[in-house]
């Protein structure tokens, strides 16, 4: 896929800053943590599915990555069930991918099952306008005007994990410009047997899900303190 040249260029130039500074290592290096150890817990015969694994690994993966992001000094926050980091000027949203399959396209990713992310696709297309492709000869708009930046991870079969990071645009292409952060993660598992195919999941990280109620045990007396609300590591 050809992508605009020019958004192209500011991308690999934010990339190497955000990865200078130590926020895209650190979301890659939760998603290798916590896809793998999800994939080893997860037991079908019980229950589980690829709609529990996916809503599972996402939430694993945004309370991981704003706590650590936090603890580093930088600007990360939960807002809206979904991960939100900001950096000069611009706004990192992230999703994981539904498919696990290696020949997933990250150009068939899609902004309408999420609201953030639609309208940050919709903000970036309002801003700039590029003249490739253009039937006429146009004055391109300024790239610096993208100020939206979306990251996606995705979690493969047998544990690695890999990612890509771009400017997301409304149209039949879903990106001004996008590049992969890293390859594959060597992550080796040991080998079980298959217990068949992982089916493609819905929306997992704009998914709301109710939080559980916690009931304190009974004390000495037999009385019950009450109900608390789950803490924040549950949400």
């Amino acid at each position: 896929m050809a992508y605009d040249e020019a958004a192209q260029a500011l991308l690999l130039e934010v990339i190497e800053d955000w990865t200078a500074c130590g926020i895209f290592p650190t979301i890659r290096e939760v998603t290798s943590e916590v896809w793998p150890r999800n994939l080893d817990r997860h037991e079908p015969d019980l229950g589980d599915d690829a709609m529990s694994l996916g809503v599972q690994s996402s939430r694993n993966v945004r309370n991981l990555a704003v706590r650590r992001l936090q603890e580093d000094g930088h600007d990360a926050r939960v807002a809206d069930h979904t991960l939100v980091v900001k950096r000069s000027g611009r706004v990192l949203h992230i999703n994981k991918a539904r498919a696990v399959s290696s020949a997933w396209d990250i150009d068939t990713q899609r902004w309408d099952d999420s609201e953030v992310r639609l309208l940050g696709a919709r903000a970036n297309s309002q801003a700039y306008f590029p003249s490739d492709g253009a039937l006429f000869a146009v004055r391109a708009g300024d790239p610096q005007a993208l100020k939206h930046l979306h990251l996606t991870w995705q979690g493969l079969e047998h544990g690695p994990t890999r990612a890509w990071v771009g400017f997301p645009r409304i149209g039949d292409v879903p990106w001004f410009a996008v590049a992969p952060l890293a390859e594959a993660d060597p992550v080796q598992r040991e080998h079980r047997p298959p217990v068949g195919p992982l089916q493609p999941s819905p929306n997992f990280d704009a998914m709301q899900t109710r939080e559980p109620e916690v009931k304190l045990k009974p004390q000495g007396n037999g009385s019950q303190e009450g109900v608390r609300p789950a803490g924040p590591d549950q949400s």
